[in-house]
Formats: C-alpha cells, structure tokens, sequence
C-alpha cells in the first residue's frame, strides 16, 4: 500500500506493544524501500516517548543470537517503478514467470549456491547473512536450465561471533 500510493503513510505507534508484528512490519517496510513513508509516534498516554524509543531501539534484541532453522528463499517480482515488490510462488506460476519446475529448480540452485558460499567464508571466519541472486534461463540447444543470471547485488557478511539478527537468501525470478 504504501509503496503504491505516493500519499499514503504509515506510523508505529501502537505497534512497539505487539514486537513480532512490529519486527515484521518494519522489515516489510525495510524490503519495500517505503522506510522514508513511515511517521513515528510515541502511543501517548499508553506509553512515553521515551520507552517507545527504547523499544524501538531494542527490536533486534529480540532475536538475538537465534539461528533460522532453515535458509528462506524470497521471491521478488523485478520492477523499479514497482520497487521490486515480493510475490509468492502462487504469482510467479499464475503469471507464467516461472513454472513449478523452475521455481524447485530455483530453489535447488539457490540452496547451492548459499551452502557453497557459506562453507567458502565460514572458512575464513565470515559468515554470510544474506544475499540476493537473480536467476535466469541459458538455452543449450533444446535443453534449458536454471542459472545464475546477474552479479551479486548485494551480499551480507558478520564476523563469526557477532550477534546477527536474520539470515535471509533472496532470489529474484527472471
């Protein structure tokens, strides 16, 4: 929504009193590049200014020192004008952006590559938070396959030892 509309903006007050959803919201808003669209306020006289900075200041202790069970693989449709908005598996194959096939063999590829490049920098003491990937499909006659298909985007590293917050493995249908 607030992607979308140029005038629509959003505040956080009220949230700081829900942390899971409040953590979301702003990682939501974070990944939509709609940071700039958020207004903050202080849920007075529930709460003071004061400990809602506190609050909001300590979102990440939340999470602190955990570990994902598992690597998350992210859709994102490619669109600046769109500010490369997330979509689920459900619109990529409902669109015919990709099939359920090149959607595992996404997934498989991603997999790959992250257990690859986590091993590579574990090695040397880094470990890698979080990436984005873009895939795309190479034609070798009458056979096709799912690739890597961009440079590294970004990519996210911390020092062994270092708290870290949220390891996330984006991809990005071609």
């Amino acid at each position: 929504m607030l992607a979308k509309h140029p005038n629509v903006y959003a505040d956080v007050s009220g949230l700081l009193s829900r942390p899971w959803q409040a953590y979301n919201a702003l990682v939501s808003v974070y990944q939509h590049g709609v940071i700039d669209k958020l207004l903050f306020g202080s849920d007075y006289p529930f709460t003071t200014v004061n400990a809602t900075l506190d609050g909001l200041r300590g979102m990440n202790k939340m999470l602190e020192g955990t570990a994902l069970p598992r690597s998350i693989i992210e859709f994102y449709y490619k669109n600046d004008k769109l500010n490369d908005p997330m979509v689920s598996e459900e619109h990529v194959t409902a669109f015919g952006w990709a099939s359920p096939q090149e959607i595992d063999d996404i997934m498989a590829l991603a997999i790959r590559v992250n257990d690859f490049l986590s091993g590579l920098f574990l090695g040397v003491g880094i470990r890698l938070v979080d990436f984005k990937m873009e895939c795309g499909r190479l034609w070798e006659h009458d056979l096709m396959r799912i690739v890597v298909a961009d440079e590294w985007d970004r990519v996210a590293f911390a020092h062994v030892g270092q708290s870290v917050r949220e390891k996330a493995l984006r991809v990005e249908p071609a």
